[in-house]
């Protein structure tokens, strides 16, 4: 429930370790809930902060940065080799691939294991209903082989983190679930008293009975009277500047919300819904791109909001969003941009888009098919494949060209594979090589095929299907010149007809995909066959020729 108190619990355990003497490595992440690239997002927003690295810094002053932070902390060098590139592909400073999520789950988890041999470490996961599977998985691996450091791993979401994934945290032995309930009315009148005291008894009790125990309704109903000047602020609480008329207050904390804003002056309330726009933090460049005004207005608002407690100045020198503002709950940027009319929206994202194309340069980045196959990639190198295919989805939506099309479908299929759905990658294999055959490209449809026949036989366990599908994309192609994907291909069909017995039609395909693959380099194909060749040798009796 937005405004029950889950970032005031975090708060407030931050406020009790500065008080410790013992020093405790703090680490906060939030999950995003749209975005480019933003697999594993807060893992990475605690690994920016520990080495202190501004979001969008310079890759190689990033990567400097990073190599120092893991040689502080790891003092075995091997270890380092290890951990360091990993990490910097974790942040996009090193273009790696890996098929295992394991094998950069265990790189990640050995740092923060190393952090945690200094001092005891927490790491506290904002927004987790936003998370993408892969990092659920990758919290799930924390807490089952960190069980014995001294690392506390706090992870803060709504219910419909539940409805999208009803397994998080079942069988969990070193997990406490804690769950918020609406305050009592005794410790929302304390509440109230402690923040405004002197409300007359009417409106207080008005805003207990609107608020339903939900702390959030009882402050911003306070923000609210401070905004129209009916509350002054008397030491560290606020008090009535006179008497306060008969208060009208809205039924629900989000009509309350919408009430304050539309109580903002006309040009705060406008720039207010253009910060919602660029998202839960943002720049003043972008905000001042998109609202038109000079920035020297701009910041003079900005100081207006953040007095107001609408917006907050990030100081933490060690936050990757250092020096931006940013909205003080989530709920308020979901009413103000839920406040936007569908046109101005529109408008206002197709501005954002422009800024963003002018800020890096006019590259095909600012695309957004582009930047949906630019995440799906990088999620798919990171083994977060279902999200990668989420992605790639996407950006197949906005594809009309054939061999587009038919590119970001085989990418798509790829990721659907390794995530272990077989029947949605032999739905978008089978359009892939749809599209590819219409748009001509004979080679990327026998490459998709290829990929096509190893889902129905491996996964499907449909080998007389592959069989046929390798055999009709071998006879489109045989006048066509020899390439890296005729000869997979051909190696494919040699695989098999073995599987089906067929020894003989086998050895022929598995005797042409090396003579294919040779003068080209393609070793890996030459391999492949050469399996496939010792397993048809076997089956002959010819054991020595097979070894």
């Amino acid at each position: 429930m937005g405004g029950i108190g889950k970032s005031r619990l975090s708060w407030e355990f931050l406020k009790y370790i500065d008080g410790l003497a013992q020093v405790v490595w703090w680490h906060r992440g939030r999950c995003l809930p749209y975005g480019e690239g933003v697999t594993y997002w807060a893992l990475a927003d605690m690994v920016r902060s520990r080495a202190g690295i501004a979001e969008g810094e310079e890759p190689a002053s990033a990567a400097e940065k990073l190599r120092d932070v893991v040689a502080a902390h790891v003092p075995d060098l091997e270890e380092r080799r290890w951990i360091e590139p990993r990490l910097a592909h974790l942040l996009g400073l090193e273009e790696r691939s890996t098929r295992e999520p394991e094998e950069l789950f265990s790189a990640w988890r050995l740092f923060f294991e190393r952090l945690a041999d200094e001092n005891p470490v927490v790491m506290v996961f904002e927004d987790l209903q936003w998370a993408d599977a892969a990092l659920l998985d990758f919290i799930g691996y924390l807490l089952e082989w960190s069980l014995n450091h001294p690392l506390f791993v706090i992870t803060l979401a709504r219910p419909e983190l539940q409805d999208r994934h009803p397994e998080w945290g079942a069988g969990k032995r070193n997990l406490t679930s804690i769950g918020l309930e609406p305050l009592p009315a005794q410790a929302m009148s304390a509440l109230l008293a402690g923040l405004a005291p002197g409300l007359p008894d009417d409106v207080q009790a008005a805003i207990l009975e609107r608020s339903e125990g939900v702390p959030l309704y009882a402050v911003e109903t306070v923000r609210m009277l401070i905004d129209r000047g009916l509350l002054i602020r008397d030491g560290p609480g606020y008090r009535p500047a006179g008497p306060i008329p008969a208060l009208e207050v809205p039924e629900s904390l989000h009509a309350l919300i919408a009430a304050r804003l539309d109580g903002l002056p006309q040009e705060e309330r406008r720039l207010v819904q253009h910060a919602a726009v660029l998202g839960k933090t943002f720049t003043t460049d972008a905000l001042s791109a998109l609202s038109g005004l000079p920035q020297p207005e701009v910041h003079s608002m900005l100081g207006s909001l953040t007095r107001k407690e609408i917006l907050g100045l990030q100081t933490d020198p060690r936050s990757p969003d250092h020096g931006q503002y940013g909205f003080l709950q989530e709920l308020v940027k979901r009413v103000a941009y839920e406040t936007l009319s569908k046109r101005d929206r529109k408008a206002l994202h197709l501005a954002a888009a422009r800024h963003l194309e002018e800020a890096s340069g006019g590259e095909d980045d600012a695309s957004a098919r582009a930047a949906l196959v630019k995440a799906g990639d990088r999620a798919a190198s990171l083994a977060a494949n279902e999200e990668a295919a989420g992605y790639f989805d996407q950006a197949f939506e906005l594809a009309d060209d054939p061999a587009v099309q038919g590119a970001i479908s085989e990418r798509a299929a790829g990721a659907a594979a390794a995530s272990g759905k077989a029947e949605s990658a032999r739905e978008r294999f089978e359009r892939a090589v749809g599209l590819f055959r219409a748009a001509g490209l004979t080679h990327d449809a026998a490459r998709a095929s290829a990929k096509l026949g190893e889902v129905l036989w491996l996964h499907l366990s449909r080998l007389d299907q592959a069989v046929e599908l390798m055999d009709s994309s071998l006879a489109l192609l045989s006048e066509a010149e020899p390439d890296q994907d005729v000869a997979t291909l051909m190696a494919q069909a040699a695989r098999l007809h073995f599987f089906r017995g067929e020894l003989d039609v086998a050895f022929r395909w598995a005797e042409r995909a090396p003579r294919t693959a040779e003068p080209q380099g393609y070793t890996g194909v030459i391999a492949e066959t050469l399996n496939t060749k010792s397993l048809i040798l076997r089956s002959w009796g010819r054991h020595e020729e097979a070894e």
